[in-house]
């Protein structure tokens, strides 16, 4: 009778600790979820959040694309070669400034003691807030340079949305002209010549038939 009494107030006693253990269990793993937003569009200039979502994270690092610049962050992260890092182990909410047009892709990592993972690939547009962006007056392109080593160089300026609506500098290289350009200068100067001696030619049979009538 005895075992059996404490049989019966055991089982209540094991049920309570494994259902003890699972919500525990429950608890870590939810806690342990770790997802990003990141919004799919923003305007120039305009500031915009990065909110990361989880706990327990071991050195989050974060690519960031080239045109953007970290307006604010709680967490003091540092950025090395478009590598953002911080020791910042729970949520996180940085708050970024984009300074270019176009569309970029946000790439992270993060730990949680067990290896390496990877968070989803975030892409966003940034584009114009209504204000219509326009090329300045570039630089007139620059005259061919003179032959060094049989080659002419120069400078070209050119302005589009590709070069984000900045004036850019392309070196254009070529073959010399000079050898053509002299040849056409002794042609034009044999034309010159044969027509003066034809003109001077008929004027003279012109004179002489003039003076016999």
């Amino acid at each position: 009778m005895a075992n059996s009494r404490r049989m019966l107030i055991k089982k209540p006693i094991i049920f309570v600790l494994i259902t003890i253990i699972l919500i525990v269990s429950t608890l870590q793993l939810t806690s342990a979820i770790v997802d990003w937003i990141i919004p799919s569009e923003a305007e120039l200039n305009s500031n915009f959040d990065v909110k990361i979502f989880g706990d327990k994270l071991y050195f989050p690092e974060i690519t960031v694309p080239n045109g953007f610049e970290i307006v604010l962050d709680k967490s003091n992260g540092i950025i090395t070669n478009n590598i953002y890092r911080t020791y910042y182990t729970s949520n996180l909410d940085i708050t970024f400034r984009p300074t270019s047009i176009g569309t970029f892709t946000f790439k992270g990592v993060y730990s949680q003691g067990d290896g390496v993972k990877s968070f989803s690939d975030k892409t966003i547009t940034i584009k114009t807030s209504g204000i219509e962006i326009t090329c300045p007056v570039c630089p007139i392109n620059e005259e061919w340079s003179e032959c060094i080593l049989e080659k002419q160089k120069r400078n070209t300026y050119s302005c589009s949305e590709l070069t984000d609506f900045i004036c850019e500098s392309t070196e254009e290289e070529r073959e010399c002209q000079q050898d053509v350009s002299i040849k056409d200068k002794l042609e034009d100067k044999t034309k010159n010549r044969f027509i003066t001696k034809i003109t001077d030619f008929f004027k003279y049979i012109w004179d002489k038939l003039i003076f016999w009538r």
